[in-house]
């Protein structure tokens, strides 16, 4: 979170690799055990963390001609992080609407108060510690955890702690963005290919 330039040993601006790409190759290549499950009758979900970070997006909400270069922009640390977390939540409604069998949602945890955020810049905290309630590590893992066993998910949506629970109402101009979302998840299959073969 909040990292200075860089790129993976793959080749992605790193928080971009690092939050979405690494997560979307695990859930790929989880996927078919995750049909299998549900065309047996059984519950299959899957559980994507993303950040209210996301409403910060900018430059289209993904720079899609940049996921391969280090993004060096004003506030870049934060946008190029807010840019990876919007990944996560459309990735998630993309996932859930090509399969819609498998129940995928997105979640924000909170402004958890860990090494995360402790580690950070005077001015970033700064500015989080106006963004919302702080929790205590241990509450972070209460909104994954609710929608690991809750029987009133909503296929595709975004819940965001606090409240525990808590279908998220709050928008911005990409976060609706069906175009976006598919161009996201058909790049990310493409860069994945490799990696499922």
């Amino acid at each position: 979170m909040v990292q200075p330039m860089g790129l993976t040993k793959q080749g992605y601006e790193q928080q971009f690799g690092i939050n979405h790409m690494g997560n979307a190759l695990f859930v790929r290549k989880l996927l078919p055990l995750l049909q299998r499950t549900a065309e047996q009758g059984h519950e299959a979900r899957v559980i994507i963390m993303t950040s209210l970070a996301w409403t910060q997006a900018r430059n289209g909400g993904i720079m899609s001609e940049g996921l391969k270069a280090e993004q060096d922009m004003f506030l870049g640390k934060f946008m190029r992080y807010a840019q990876s977390k919007l990944a996560n939540l459309l990735y998630a409604k993309e996932l859930a609407r090509r399969y819609p069998d498998v129940t995928t949602v997105s979640v924000h945890p909170g402004l958890v108060m860990t090494g995360l955020i402790n580690g950070l810049p005077t001015l970033y905290k700064l500015v989080i510690s106006h963004a919302g309630k702080q929790i205590k590590p241990e509450e972070g893992a209460w909104s994954q955890l609710w929608c690991c066993g809750s029987s009133s998910l909503k296929i595709g949506g975004h819940y965001a702690a606090p409240p525990v629970g808590g279908l998220c109402t709050q928008t911005c101009q990409y976060s609706e963005d069906k175009f976006l979302a598919a161009k996201l998840y058909h790049w990310t299959e493409t860069e994945l290919a490799p990696f499922l073969e």
